[in-house]
């Protein structure tokens, strides 16, 4: 931690998220040795979405607007962050 903290300090004050984000991660795949250090996450959740898969897609054939209800899956895809929340809750409002 302490060295994270020595790292995020050295960088400049209006640095973006991503460029913090890089600089924590390429700690972690030096400290660990380990290029990859999130691959089973990243299988695991690949795993519990290919689950998912017929559901989602016979929601997106019984939508009223296919394609609505398509686009509104790959936002709710591409907000999941598993490094912010350990569960979800999708519900349409």
């Amino acid at each position: 931690m302490s060295e994270t903290m020595d790292q995020l300090r050295s960088l400049p004050a209006d640095a973006t998220p991503p460029e913090m984000a890089e600089t924590i991660h390429r700690l972690v795949r030096t400290l660990t040795s380990n290029p990859d250090p999130y691959r089973q996450v990243k299988k695991d959740a690949t795993d519990q979405v290919l689950a998912l898969l017929p559901l989602l897609r016979g929601q997106v054939r019984a939508g009223l607007d296919p394609l609505d209800t398509a686009v509104r899956i790959a936002i709710a895809g591409t907000i999941i962050d598993r490094g912010v929340a350990e569960s979800f809750s999708c519900r349409r409002r």
